[in-house]
């Protein structure tokens, strides 16, 4: 039973109480609740429980779908950006998801700097974190894998459905009769612009450091040099969707990124995963 003043964060899982989680926008909900260190309790839902009346009439959706939280007040918030943006005003005094190594209290939307932070994370929600297949094909490879980690006859029959899919015969033209290959090496190509941005200092703050950048360390994280932020967990919850139901598959795709010549991509994952382990705690 959750505490009165916590936060209710309602996750997927294909058994609940027994795991894997594997949704990249609940785990990216999740990361960023630990990122602000939020008091929060979870509830474990599997696909019936989402797509139930019940659910239906809690939430008012037609469709319901995770993450969501619940306030202590009843109110409820879905979508895993729009619950980013919330948590980045309501918990000012915690790190920036945005603009993770500002001094506290975090910028104001307004500001430039937090405007152009949130701009780019936009853009990597929008590409690799999304779920359209024509940017990304993370769960087309790790679909089967999830299939399997789904007990409940009813839950699997509409994990392969149209409605979930979202188009007619979706898991068909999307997975079964998919060239498994060709998928994977799109999912390498797809880091292509991550495996850049770790491997390039962040900018100079003067020209006697522009002069010395090859020596300069290069950046930790994607959303700072030093510490992560939202759109580090953006992209973890696509290694994480993997990770979790078929962990060589994730390496397949994270140890082999395009463009990745230093092999900065999976130390990176391995510093992501440690929040984890950590409880959203991070200390280089």
């Amino acid at each position: 039973m959750s505490d009165a003043k916590q936060v209710i964060f309602y996750d997927l899982c294909g058994d609940p109480g027994k795991g894997p989680i594997f949704s990249p926008n609940t785990w990216k909900t999740r990361m960023a609740l630990l990122h602000k260190k939020v008091d929060f309790c979870v509830v474990e839902l599997s696909f019936g429980d989402i797509t139930s009346e019940a659910f239906k009439k809690k939430t008012g959706m037609a469709r319901p779908f995770v993450p969501l939280i619940e306030l202590p007040d009843g109110t409820l918030i879905s979508d895993s950006f729009h619950i980013a943006e919330y948590l980045e005003t309501a918990y000012p005094n915690a790190p920036s998801l945005f603009l993770p190594t500002a001094p506290l209290p975090s910028p104001p939307p307004t500001s430039p700097a937090f405007q152009t932070a949130h701009q780019f994370a936009c853009l990597i929600d929008a590409g690799l974190g999304s779920s359209d297949a024509r940017w990304s094909t993370f769960f087309e490879l790790a679909g089967p894998a999830i299939a399997r980690q789904i007990v409940n006859d009813a839950d699997r029959a509409y994990f392969f459905s149209d409605a979930k899919m979202g188009i007619v015969d979706g898991w068909k033209k999307l997975v079964v009769d998919a060239d498994r290959a060709d998928q994977l090496a799109r999912a390498r190509s797809s880091l292509y612009p991550i495996a850049r941005l770790l491997s390039r200092p962040f900018f100079a703050a003067s020209a006697a450091q522009l002069a010395l950048s090859p020596a300069h360390p290069t950046p930790l994280f994607l959303a700072s040099s030093t510490a992560p932020g939202l759109v580090d967990y953006i992209l973890f919850g696509r290694y994480v969707m993997c990770a979790a139901v078929d962990p060589a598959l994730a390496e397949s795709i994270f140890k082999n990124a395009h463009g990745d010549q230093e092999g900065n991509v999976w130390p990176w994952v391995e510093r992501v995963s440690l929040l984890v382990r950590r409880g959203g705690g991070w200390s280089a």
